[in-house]
């Protein structure tokens, strides 16, 4: 008997009957949501409110009401965590298997990871691999306030997620002792076996359990220097056709173009009166809107109308005299974009040129100056599609 072996109920699978089972799309599909930045703010504040933990974690997870109870995400596979350390803070060591991609919305401080220090500031974007140790400190003078995005979920789902707190600093992989030779029993003495014609081949037991290793470093993207190169496509004008983006990508990824294995993240600036072209993919995204102003088209719309009504009707004498007008502005966007797995198609509107995210013909105005801003709108608002 040894710590990895368990005991399990006894139980018994089953048939289900797919004979002459038409195809069909048995997805449940999340209704794109919107968190404001009054609802940030307000979390914000009451988890720094709060004594300092004992491992130093105030935060809480963004979650979507249709996420299952043992996998809470913001998307499916997605984990959205908000983070807040007070100056001269700092959280204890943590590790697990899932990838991190974090990004500093207030405040500045450092990240210790994988014995690597990262100095960070407002904006700053910044990877965790999987399993690497870290832990987050406080070293300014204002409030810390940190998003981060993690595949949880997906790991959750599978039942194989594995968090550890305060991780031992003497864990390191097993090594083979220097100078020793490898057991040649443990190696086929046939190697790789090419299969037919087409290129196919049999890989062996030993090489198939220890593959090349990839090591993915934590990789630190500043917004001062990202914002620089974001300025330079601002100012292509109109001659410029494509998509004012950029994705942060980690080339350990590949032609994957990822940040981690798991995810794609991009920092996007939309000029006023620029329209991009429509796009869409089986990914979810989660935009996060820092700067300007725009609208997103997605199926609550109805409902969050039906809110912003109920409220002003709720104050009969401020109903009598109030009228409630949804407008959009010439206003431009920067928006950090985080994708993982959903359909949508993003564009800029063909009038004001304001960011855009299509979703179902549905739309939703997020900027500061109208009515709606009360319930949905305003900068710093955190959108799943």
């Amino acid at each position: 008997m040894n710590d990895f072996r368990k005991a399990f109920q006894a139980l018994h699978g089953s048939f289900v009957d797919r004979a002459g089972h038409a195809a069909h799309d048995a997805n449940t599909y999340w209704a794109p949501i919107v968190v404001t930045k009054a609802e940030i703010d307000a979390e914000v504040e009451r988890l720094a409110s709060l004594p300092l933990p004992a491992n130093g974690r105030r935060e809480s997870l963004i979650v979507h009401p249709l996420s299952e109870e043992n996998a809470p995400g913001f998307a499916p596979g997605i984990q959205v965590k908000l983070s807040v350390l007070k100056p001269g803070e700092k959280s204890a060591a943590f590790r697990h298997n899932a990838t991190e991609v974090n990004f500093c919305i207030r405040g500045s401080g450092a990240t210790l990871v994988a014995g690597k220090r990262i100095a960070f500031a407002q904006y700053d974007v910044w990877n965790h691999p999987s399993y690497a140790a870290y832990r987050h400190l406080n070293d300014g003078k204002d409030l810390q306030v940190r998003l981060t995005y993690s595949n949880v979920p997906l790991l959750q789902h599978m039942q194989v997620y594995l968090p550890e707190d305060e991780p031992s600093v003497d864990l390191h992989p097993v090594e083979e002792p220097e100078g020793g030779a490898a057991d040649p029993r443990r190696k086929s003495p046939y190697g790789m076996i090419r299969i037919g014609a087409d290129g196919g081949m049999l890989m062996p037991y030993e090489i198939l359990i220890n593959p090349e290793a990839v090591v993915s470093k934590p990789l630190h993207f500043p917004w001062k220097e990202v914002k620089r190169e974001l300025d330079k496509l601002e100012a292509l004008g109109k001659d410029y056709v494509g998509r004012r983006l950029y994705m942060m990508y980690n080339p350990v990824t590949g032609r994957t173009n990822g940040i981690t294995p798991n995810f794609f993240a991009t920092m996007t600036i939309r000029p006023p009166k620029i329209v991009d072209r429509p796009h869409r993919h089986v990914s979810a995204a989660i935009n996060y809107y820092f700067q300007g102003t725009g609208y997103s088209t997605v199926a609550a719309f109805e409902a969050f109308v039906t809110g912003i009504v109920a409220r002003v009707q709720a104050n009969p004498a401020l109903w009598a005299k109030t009228a409630i007008i949804v407008t959009t502005d010439e206003g431009g966007a920067v928006v950090s974009d985080i994708r993982q797995a959903g359909v949508f198609r993003q564009d800029s509107d063909d009038t004001s040129g304001s960011l855009s995210l299509r979703h179902r013909d549905r739309r939703i105005p997020l900027q500061r100056r109208v009515i709606v801003d009360a319930a949905i709108g305003g900068q710093h608002s955190t959108v799943a599609m």
